[in-house]
């Protein structure tokens, strides 16, 4: 009875034992598992941050585009009625010409 109650006994302890490891092992997966969600949620904050970042710079990119754009139609615009003007002189400096009010005369 008593190597009976001693066997059941170190087979108890035996089992306690297993259990303590497993225990241990699964803490220790644990911890490691929550290290790795900590770097993720980390490196997902970064992201963000990146994220945010660029797309400001994004905005601000298009708007210096759209400024840009914008001049650059002014100046195409500008460019198209000094041409306008340059053509309206030469005609009315070239009709001058042709009717008869020749150069100055000398002296």
């Amino acid at each position: 009875s008593e190597e009976r109650a001693a066997s059941q006994r170190a087979e108890l302890e035996a089992r306690l034992e297993s259990a303590r490891q497993d225990a241990f092992h699964a803490q220790t997966q644990g911890q490691a598992k929550e290290r790795e969600l900590r770097c993720a949620l980390s490196q997902l904050g970064q992201l963000r941050q990146w994220r945010a970042s660029s797309e400001q710079r994004l905005d601000a990119l298009s708007a210096e585009c759209a400024q840009s754009r914008a001049e650059a139609e002014n100046a195409a615009s500008q460019l198209a009625a000094a041409q306008r003007e340059v053509a309206e002189m030469r005609r009315s400096r070239g009709a001058g010409a042709s009717g008869g009010s020749g150069g100055s005369g000398g002296s």
